[in-house]
Order: structure tokens, then sequence, then C-alpha cells
């Protein structure tokens, strides 16, 4: 059975060169951001690769994307939780 993965911040860096390994040993990949531009560019034409433009910090945009990939692959086999969230932090002065 092919395994799947979703990758969260898969538009470059870290998260594309993951999608990027993991197409190549043979997973379904859900590739997670915000910009489908950038998705799409790093799941290249590959027949595995599902781009889902999707903003982490939305609950109802993360239940839409998973949602997605279990009705198409009714499995998910790993997470690799690469997107970054927060918000600058206190300065000692605001503190």
């Amino acid at each position: 059975m092919q395994k799947s993965i979703i990758i969260t911040g898969a538009g470059r860096g870290i998260g594309a060169a993951t999608a990027k390994t993991f197409l190549e040993a043979g997973y379904r990949v859900g590739l997670i951001g915000r910009n489908e531009d950038t998705l799409k560019a790093a799941a290249g034409d590959h027949p595995d690769s599902m781009v889902l433009v999707c903003d982490v910090g939305d609950p109802a945009s993360v239940d839409q994307a998973f949602g997605t990939a279990m009705h198409a692959w009714g499995r998910l086999d790993v997470l690799f939780n690469n997107a970054g969230r927060g918000s600058p932090p206190e300065t000692a002065q605001a503190a």
C-alpha cells in the first residue's frame, strides 16, 4: 500500500526539499502552504503530489486541507509540521 505524507510549509526550503525526497521515495505527498504558485513549483508535475493551499493559522483552512487529502487517500501515514507560525517576540520594554 502506498504511504502518504502531508508537509506544511512545503513551498520552499526544507519543506520543498522534503516533498521532493518523499515523492522520489514513492509516497503520495500533500504540499501545504499559503502560496499556490510556490507549492505548484515544489510539486512539479509529479502525479503523486497534491497541492493544498492552506493557512495553518486558520483551523477551518487546516480542516479543509486535511479533509481533502483524507478523502483522496483514505489515510495519512506521516505529518511533517514544518510551517512556521508565531508573532514577533515581546521587547523587554513591552513586557
